[in-house]
């Protein structure tokens, strides 16, 4: 991980990688996490050595639409037992997960901060879903 983010992350992701692999997403598992900046100057994690090639050696042509099921099957997951994950991964070291700092309105509202505004129509249609409690439609 990049020295500049704080070494904690490597915690949080440990629990991210660890709980969707065990949601049977194709993750590899996080054998080892630190987050002390003095072994490597940052957070680090070891991890299960993945499986196969890379995507764009094995399938250029069809790397687009993989990723694409990737990630359908990614936000199909139940969240609740990855908010459990990072709870108990805050909790040991000594927080917890706002859980409504995660939900779908504050990661509108952060993306909107990191881009400047979101002026654009695909902003404002996703925004006004969000205050109706709907989510944006995901065409297959």
């Amino acid at each position: 991980m990049s020295p500049a983010q704080h070494p904690s992350r490597a915690l949080k992701e440990r629990a991210i990688q660890n709980t969707v692999a065990d949601l049977g997403y194709p993750a590899p598992r996080v054998l080892a996490a630190c987050s002390d900046r003095a072994t490597l100057g940052g957070g680090f994690l070891l991890m299960e050595r993945a499986v196969g090639r890379p995507l764009l050696e094995d399938r250029p042509l069809s790397a687009g639409r993989r990723l694409a099921d990737a990630q359908l099957q990614l936000h199909a997951l139940d969240p609740e037992p990855l908010l459990r994950a990072l709870d108990a991964e805050g909790c040991a070291a000594g927080g917890g997960v706002d859980r409504r700092a995660v939900a779908f309105d504050a990661h509108l509202v952060s993306l909107e901060r990191r881009i400047g505004g979101g002026h654009s129509p695909a902003w404002r249609r996703a925004s006004a879903g969000s205050s109706t409690g709907a989510r944006p439609a995901v065409r297959t």
